[in-house]
């Protein structure tokens, strides 16, 4: 940063310490010959001589942000592994409500769920899909895509069928 130092007819152009150091000579220059208080050339500077160099960070401050950091990993790393088993179960529930839908609709077209009397059954015959014989949807297949062997277990789970109305239940 530079700043404009005009003494008498001279204009320099300095660094801002040597400005203040010129400052600060001609203030004591004016003192001793004409003996003025406070001088023209002090009147509005604020003068720092001892000015410390507070770059980059100490050891405490990095102490401190390594700490923090480490108490947030601690709180958050436990909850990782529930939010797995949530979204686990999330899954479950969505593939369970898409096989009672899709038997449901079958259903609903004219098909039958044959003697599909647990939830396991009901899974393989989405899966497998249930084509409609005679109708408006005559030909049509009505599947849910497959279903992970590892999330079978969870979607049979929610599911029921009612033999009697003839339509799967999915219950949360």
């Amino acid at each position: 940063m530079t700043k404009y130092l005009t003494e008498r007819k001279y204009q320099l152009k300095l660094p801002y310490s040597w400005e203040l150091a010129l400052i600060y000579q001609a203030d004591l220059m004016d003192k001793q010959q004409n003996k003025q208080q406070p001088s023209k050339y002090m009147k509005n500077i604020k003068l720092n001589l001892k000015k410390t160099a507070t770059a980059g960070f100490s050891l405490v401050e990095m102490l401190v942000v390594i700490a923090v950091i480490g108490v947030i990993a601690a709180i958050a790393i436990p909850n990782i592994g529930s939010i797995n088993d949530s979204a686990k179960a999330a899954t479950a529930q969505r593939n369970a409500q898409s096989v009672a839908s899709v038997l449901n609709a079958a259903a609903a077209a004219g098909g039958s769920l044959g003697s599909v009397a647990t939830g396991a059954a009901a899974v393989a015959l989405a899966e497998s899909g249930i084509t409609i014989s005679g109708g408006a949807f005559d030909g049509k297949t009505f599947t849910s895509g497959p279903i992970d062997d590892e999330d079978q277990a969870a979607v049979e789970s929610h599911l029921s069928i009612d033999t009697s109305n003839n339509q799967a239940v999915y219950t949360p």
